[in-house]
């Protein structure tokens, strides 16, 4: 239908066009026909209709695009992506970013797998790679919140410094403020621990036969 090379102008072929309910079939059930479209295709361009690829029963795989495609947009009010089996998304190259991104809404990252690193935040690109967590505009005391409602948190440093972990509250008036429960509060170290204040300090334990211990097991306690 419409073959051939034309000179000049251009060419309309149209197909069960007009008012009414219609279904056009193309292909066979056996699945062994196959249709290129070697054009530039729009479907449902400016028509309030739905478009279905690959719905109902079927189980073949649809490709979009390829390692030569420049881009592939997906624009719509909402949408799903949704997958029964391992799946990724991945972007390869130098310098090329993965965004996610909510211009007036939530990002949520959630998991369901009872098994360790359910969630895995993993940087592995070099030593000057950094991971960053940053609330920019939040005031509350719970800004940047890390909890476990059943379990317990580890902080971990691998740096060889006295620095390799670093607790900072350096806006003028900043604190940090630690509170326990009857676990206690215990620091152990095979280091030297060193407390400096500028301003009146305290060490207090409080109650009857509550005892406070400065001890030194074979050098001096200096007390001035």
């Amino acid at each position: 239908i419409a073959s051939g090379n034309r000179a000049a102008g251009t060419m309309a072929l149209n197909l069960m066009t007009g008012p009414g309910t219609k279904t056009a079939t193309l292909g066979n059930a056996d699945g062994l026909t196959t249709f290129n479209v070697l054009a530039v295709a729009n479907l449902n361009a400016s028509q309030n209709s739905n478009t279905n690829i690959n719905t109902g029963t079927s189980t073949g795989t649809v490709a979009i695009g390829n390692s030569l495609a420049t881009a592939i947009t997906l624009d719509a009010v909402a949408f799903s992506i949704d997958g029964t089996a391992n799946s990724n998304v991945t972007v390869t190259g130098a310098g090329a970013d993965l965004t996610l991104s909510s211009a007036l809404g939530s990002v949520l990252v959630s998991s369901t797998e009872n098994a360790a690193l359910a969630i895995y935040l993993h940087a592995n690109g070099g030593v000057t790679e950094t991971i960053d967590l940053h609330a920019d505009q939040g005031t509350a005391v719970s800004s940047v919140n890390v909890h476990s409602d059943v379990g317990g948190i580890t902080i971990a440093g691998g740096l060889g410094t006295s620095n390799a972990i670093n607790l900072e509250a350096n806006t003028a008036g900043g604190g940090i403020d630690i509170d326990s429960s009857t676990g206690g509060f215990d620091v152990l170290t095979t280091g030297a621990i060193s407390l400096d204040a500028s301003i009146a300090s305290n060490l207090k334990v409080t109650g009857a036969a509550v005892d406070l211990t400065l001890s030194s097991a074979v050098g001096s306690v200096v007390i001035t």
